[in-house]
């Protein structure tokens, strides 16, 4: 129990230390790359739709489809999440990583959903 409770003071400081940073979130448009940069986190797997970062034990999944508006869910991310879930495993393992946070690269959304190109290919009619 005492170890938890050291744990979650640690965390509650190190959020208090970043306060100045998520108050420029709030009110700016600071994007996720730009906050990742104020605290100086450090990238540990860059795949084609997402990254892994790390700081002070918290492990950031970034999700950004480049080729589209908005993130999806498609074959294309499958061998990309077991990518992300083997790295994280490990960084969880080795107590590098205590807690993960899944956020967007995309201004305005998270995931989507399901790609509608992906369920519903176009087809010639002809």
């Amino acid at each position: 129990l005492s170890h938890w409770l050291l744990c979650c003071w640690w965390y509650l400081h190190v959020l208090a230390s970043w306060r100045s940073s998520f108050e420029k979130i709030e009110n700016s448009s600071m994007s996720i790359y730009n906050f990742l940069d104020a605290v100086s986190a450090k990238l540990v797997l860059k795949l084609q739709d997402a990254s892994v970062y790390i700081v002070a034990n918290i492990g950031f999944v970034v999700f950004n489809m480049l080729d589209r508006p908005v993130n999806v869910m498609n074959l294309r991310l499958t061998p990309q999440f077991r990518k992300i879930f083997c790295n994280l495993e490990g960084l969880i393992k080795s107590r590098k990583v205590g807690v993960v946070v899944f956020t967007s690269g995309k201004e305005s959304s998270f995931i989507a959903g399901a790609d509608i190109d992906m369920l519903y290919p176009k087809t010639n009619t002809s």
